[in-house]
C-alpha cells in the first residue's frame, strides 16, 4: 500500500500523481469496475474462487484519497502504482489501442502477470503530418489546450459522469447516470471516431486526466467548441444552474 496522506489538495495530488507515477481512479469507476467484474465472473465456467481472489487484490491494491479542489469542494480518488507500461509507437504516441506490458509491481506478481501483454489489438493510432507535438507547461497541459477551451463545458460532464458526489448533485444514482452513456457516446463518436467508448477511454487513460485529455483530442480535430455545444443540447438538466 502507498504511504501518502489521506487528504491533500487538488494541485497536490496532480504534483504526486506525476512525480510517483500512480494511476487514479474515481469511486464512480471504481464500482462499475467491480460490478462489470463480478457479472463476468458469475457468467464465466472457470474457478470463481480464484477470479473472485484477483479482483480482491485489484480492489487492495488501490488507496482511497480525498481531494480538495479550489472552491474547497472534495471528491474521492482511489490510487495505486502504474501497472502498465503502454506501448508506444515510432512517433513516441502511445497506441491507440491501448495495448501495453504488465510491470514488475507487487500486485502484479501476485496475479503472476508480470511481463504479460495486457489488451491491445496491434492497432495504432495514425497522425496526419500535419500534427506537430505541442509544448507542454507545468500543469502538463499544451498552450493550444487552454487557448482553445471556451468554455468548462468537457471539465464539468466528466465530473459528473466520474464524481458520484457530482452525480448525486444533479438527481442522479450512479446507476441512473450509466444510462445516459449511450447519449454520451454518440455525441463523442461523431467527433472522435466510431471506435470511441467512454468506459474504456477512461478506464485506459492512464492515470491522467479524462477531461485534459479530450480537450486535447478535440483540439486535434478542430471539434472542441462544436462538441462542447452537442453536450449542451443532448444534456440540457447538466447545464442548469438549478441542479435538481
Amino acid at each position: 500500500m502507498l504511504e501518502i496522506k489521506d487528504s491533500m489538495t487538488k494541485s497536490d495530488f496532480d504534483k504526486m500523481v506525476k512525480l510517483e507515477d500512480l494511476e487514479y481512479f474515481t469511486s464512480s469507476q471504481l464500482k462499475n469496475f467491480v460490478k462489470e467484474s463480478s457479472d463476468q465472473i458469475i457468467k464465466s465456467e472457470g474457478s470463481k474462487e480464484e477470479m473472485y481472489h484477483e479482483l480482491a487484490v485489484e480492489v487492495r491494491s488501490l488507496k482511497p484519497i480525498i481531494v480538495w479542489d479550489d472552491n474547497l469542494e472534495k471528491s474521492i480518488y482511489h490510487v495505486r502504482r502504474r501497472q502498465v507500461e503502454w506501448d508506444k509507437t515510432e512517433g513516441d504516441e502511445i497506441s491507440k489501442a491501448r495495448g501495453g506490458t504488465y510491470l514488475n509491481t507487487p500486485e502484479n506478481q501476485k496475479l503472476g502477470r508480470v511481463g504479460q501483454k495486457y489488451g491491445g489489438n496491434g492497432k495504432k493510432e495514425e497522425v496526419s503530418e500535419g500534427d506537430k507535438k505541442e509544448e507542454k507547461n507545468s500543469d502538463g497541459e499544451s498552450d493550444g489546450d487552454k487557448e482553445k477551451t471556451p468554455d468548462k463545458s468537457i471539465e464539468h460532464i466528466v465530473n459528473f459522469f466520474e464524481d458520484e458526489d457530482v452525480t448525486e448533485e444533479y438527481g442522479y444514482s450512479v446507476e441512473s447516470a450509466a444510462k445516459l452513456y449511450p447519449k454520451l457516446d454518440k455525441v463523442f463518436k461523431k467527433y472522435l471516431g466510431k471506435d470511441f467508448n467512454w468506459d474504456n477511454y477512461v478506464q485506459t487513460g492512464g492515470g491522467g486526466s479524462t477531461a485534459r485529455n479530450l480537450i486535447s483530442a478535440l483540439n486535434k480535430v478542430g471539434k472542441l467548441s462544436e462538441a462542447s455545444a452537442d453536450l449542451k443540447s443532448t444534456f440540457p438538466k447538466l447545464f442548469k444552474e438549478n441542479k435538481k
